[in-house]
């Protein structure tokens, strides 16, 4: 069934892939990035898309990539896109932030029946520490990326909480210690909610 799976969100360059190849490792399961899906899936880079069809486009990808998830019966780890719990830009024009607002309601909504939300927390000083002079990332090409980076993580970081079973901070930790910890907080989160019947009872390692 859909909620058996591992799902790891949060702002670019806090870890997802690198994390969720560990965690998949650990757990003998697929690691899917939605990223990397939706750019397999149309044979086309990110950067593409929001260059020649815009961020609202991109968008509904997203939220199609996880109804397409939602059918896949197999366990597995998930690293999100950093803007995908939010919906997309809720501080552009009136009718965009109002697609924004509900098309990251729904996203949540599918983010809850597909598993376990990890929020692996950043700061923005960690953030351009690690992705500073990376082209690939569209949102970034500007002329200030730290203020970007700043601002970005300001608007989104409650998103990331409201969607998010647990909160995980990264900066300070390596790797291993933040797989470590998600597993820890796996089994904790699997016992409490095994005494109260609540999420889903079929959830299996």
């Amino acid at each position: 069934m859909a909620g058996n799976k591992v799902i790891l969100a949060g702002f670019m360059g806090c870890g997802k892939s690198t994390i969720g190849k560990i965690l998949a490792e650990r757990r003998g399961q697929e690691l899917l990035d939605t990223d990397h899906y939706i750019e397999q899936k149309l044979g086309r880079s990110i950067s593409d898309i929001f260059t020649t069809q815009g961020e609202e486009v991109f968008r509904d990808m997203e939220t199609q990539a996880l109804r397409d998830l939602v059918q896949k019966q197999e366990s597995m780890v998930i690293a999100l896109g950093g803007g995908l719990p939010i919906g997309g830009n809720l501080y552009g024009e009136e009718p965009v932030r109002q697609r924004a607002l509900l098309r990251g309601e729904r996203n949540r909504e599918l983010l809850a029946e597909l598993g376990y939300v990890f929020y692996l927390k950043i700061t923005p000083e960690e953030v351009y520490r690690r992705l500073k002079g990376d082209a690939t990332r569209p949102l970034l090409q500007t002329e200030d990326p730290y203020a970007r980076i700043t601002e970005l993580l300001q608007q989104r970081d409650a998103w990331y909480e409201k969607c998010a079973d647990e909160i995980i901070t990264v900066e300070g930790k390596n790797k291993w210690l933040i797989a470590d910890e998600i597993i820890r907080k796996l089994s904790q989160i699997q016992e409490r909610q095994s005494r109260t019947g609540e999420k889903n009872e079929n959830f299996s390692d």
